[in-house]
C-alpha cells in the first residue's frame, strides 16, 4: 500500500475544496457545486484506500460515502461508521445535488444558485472534517499490528488494541512521520 497514493488523493481533495470556496466567494455556484463534489469523491477514495487498501473507481460521492460506511460497519467499527452514516442519511438532498452537479455543473442547461452552492460547500467541508480521524485510526492500527509500544499519551489511544482492518504493515518511514506529526518524537 503506497502512502503516497492516499496522500495525493487527500491533497487533491483539499485543493478542490479550496477551489469551491474561491468559486463561492466569486459567485460561481456551478463551480462551487462541481468542486465540492470532487472534494468529497477524492476524500472518500483516500480514506477507503488508507483504511482498506482498495482503489475505488466509482464517480459518485453518495455511493463512495455509503461504501465507506458499509465497510466500516462490516468490520465492527460503528464509532467510525456513525459520522459517515449521519452525513449520508441527514444530507441526502445535498448529496443528490452534488451528484447532479458533477455533470450539470459543467454541461447542463441551467445554473446553480447561491443557496445550492452554499449547501454543496457545507457538506464538502463536513465530509473532509470527518475523514482525518479515520486516517489516524489506520496508522495506529498498523502500529498495533507490529506490536510496537507507543510512548505516552499514544499508548492510551482507544483504538490501538482493536482488531486489524488494514491490509498492510506500516513502514518505518510512515511510523516516523506519524510520530513526528503527533509530536511524540
Amino acid at each position: 500500500m503506497s502512502s503516497r497514493y492516499w496522500e495525493l488523493l487527500w491533497k487533491r481533495a483539499k485543493r478542490f475544496l479550496i477551489r469551491a470556496e474561491r468559486d463561492y466567494s466569486e459567485g460561481d455556484y456551478d463551480g462551487v457545486c462541481f468542486n465540492s463534489e470532487q472534494a468529497i469523491q477524492l476524500a472518500a477514495k483516500a480514506v477507503l484506500y488508507r483504511l482498506f487498501g482498495v482503489k475505488v473507481r466509482i464517480s459518485s460521492s453518495k455511493a463512495l460515502l455509503a461504501q465507506l460506511r458499509d465497510m466500516l460497519y462490516e468490520v465492527g467499527k460503528q464509532d467510525l461508521a456513525k459520522p459517515v452514516d449521519d452525513i449520508v442519511s441527514s444530507h441526502r438532498r445535498e448529496l443528490e445535488l452534488l451528484e447532479e452537479s458533477y455533470i450539470e455543473g459543467r454541461y447542463g442547461e441551467f445554473e446553480y444558485f447561491e443557496n445550492q452552492g452554499k449547501a454543496c460547500l457545507e457538506i464538502a467541508k463536513k465530509v473532509l472534517e470527518n475523514c482525518p480521524r479515520q486516517q489516524l485510526f489506520c496508522y495506529l492500527h498498523r502500529v498495533a499490528m507490529l506490536g510496537l509500544v507507543l510512548p505516552t499519551p499514544l499508548n492510551h489511544f482507544p483504538y490501538v488494541f482493536e482488531i486489524n482492518i488494514c491490509s498492510s504493515f506500516l513502514s518505518l518511514h510512515s511510523l516516523v512521520e506519524l510520530l513526528h506529526t503527533l509530536q511524540v518524537v
